[in-house]
């Protein structure tokens, strides 16, 4: 899998900690589905609430391509993550979503690719 698009928006790739999964697209073979993390670099400064200063909000896009095997739990109005694990395993990729609060479970899958484009607040 080539993380280029996340390592060029974020400048190192991504666990994806306290991401947002804003959207899930499941489509059957041929075509791609998707899932849509809003997801930004917490720096080290603080704002004047205390609160760590983020920056860099994103839209970061993986694409699925032949889905061999899923499992989704949680969907509710936030699906916070604590981190996303992409490995390889003989059907192609494995995702992880690591859930904090809502949506978690996994993916296999032939193909992942990723992108990212600058957040846009709904």
């Amino acid at each position: 899998m080539d993380w280029t698009p996340v390592i060029e928006w974020f400048g190192y790739r991504s666990g994806f900690h306290d991401a947002e999964v804003v959207s899930i697209d499941l489509r059957r073979r041929p075509e791609p589905s998707r899932i849509s993390l809003h997801a930004w670099h917490m720096t080290s400064e603080v704002d004047e609430k205390g609160y760590f200063r983020l920056e860099r909000h994103a839209l970061v896009t993986f694409t699925f391509t032949d889905i061999v095997e899923q499992l989704l739990e949680e969907w509710n109005h936030q699906n916070v993550l604590m981190g996303l694990v992409i490995t390889e395993v003989p059907e192609g990729y494995r995702m992880e979503l690591d859930s904090t609060f809502g949506a978690g479970g996994y993916f296999i899958a032939r193909n992942i690719s990723v992108s990212v484009e600058a957040w846009r607040n709904p």
